[in-house]
């Protein structure tokens, strides 16, 4: 017959596991009320963007990507395709302006509702940039203790962008281990009013 103590220990450890769910739920909940928002404010936006977009881009003016996301689960990101078969190469001005002030980034809202990210943690990257990097940067796959984000601390802190060396990474790794060891609601909210008070505009490199 178990003793007293370990069945303690068993019902502390089934309290802690349902409030970890019930977190988990409300966290959800916020995120997806908050997307509902900003995508229903956005939405004229977002229809004068896509028009624009049909007029300088074949095909879909949606991009999908596979993408990292909690956990290291893969998801596909949802974007507007700003950028031509051969990259920034022949972008059209419609289309450089878009992506300069992230318009391109409205339709990851979506993912939001659908649970695959939050309005703010680390961005998720291409899985190809991450197995180029994870080799030489071990800590990697702690960014994906949380859930990846349409906006975070690196990209607050102007440490956004392509990546293209070891040391951009390690920098923007850095800001990303910051918000995944010292998360909370005034770091949340301190990053949410940078990215609307002008942190996802900065002039492209």
């Amino acid at each position: 017959m178990p003793s007293s103590g370990s069945i303690k220990s068993l019902l502390v450890l089934r309290l802690l596991k349902h409030k970890k769910v019930a977190s988990s739920v409300l966290c959800y909940f916020n995120n997806s009320i908050a997307a509902m928002f900003f995508l229903i404010a956005s939405l004229p936006l977002l229809v004068i963007a896509i028009s624009l977009l049909r007029l300088s881009v074949r095909g879909s003016v949606f991009f999908f990507q596979s993408r990292r996301g909690f956990n290291g689960k893969p998801f596909f990101i949802i974007k507007l395709r700003t950028l031509g078969p051969y990259g920034r190469r022949n972008i059209s001005p419609v289309a450089r302006v878009i992506r300069s002030l992230s318009i391109d980034e409205i339709p990851q809202f979506v993912n939001v509702i659908k649970g695959e990210m939050a309005l703010i943690g680390p961005r998720p990257h291409p899985i190809e940039l991450d197995e180029e990097f994870e080799k030489k940067l071990p800590m990697l796959p702690e960014r994906y203790l949380v859930l990846p984000g349409i906006t975070g601390l690196a990209q607050v802190s102007k440490a956004r962008g392509s990546v293209n060396s070891y040391f951009e990474m390690r920098r923007r790794l850095w800001y990303d281990l910051l918000y995944v060891r010292s998360q909370s609601f005034r770091l949340d909210l301190y990053i949410l009013i940078k990215t609307i008070f002008g942190g996802f505009y900065w002039p492209e490199k």
